[in-house]
């Protein structure tokens, strides 16, 4: 992981509070969503069709 408040390259594992946005790469780029999108909560539901 790179990270301009860190003098180097480290694991995202080593930051337990990391939580990646998007990754890019020279093939493409990935947007990394909440799971679960909704969180389960008892008032709350979820349309379908």
């Amino acid at each position: 992981m790179l990270d301009n408040l860190a003098p180097r390259v480290v694991s995202a594992a080593a930051n337990p509070n990391y939580r990646a946005y998007y990754s890019i790469n020279e093939t493409g780029w990935w947007l990394h969503l909440p799971t679960p999108l909704m969180p389960a909560s008892p008032d709350r539901q979820v349309a379908s069709r």
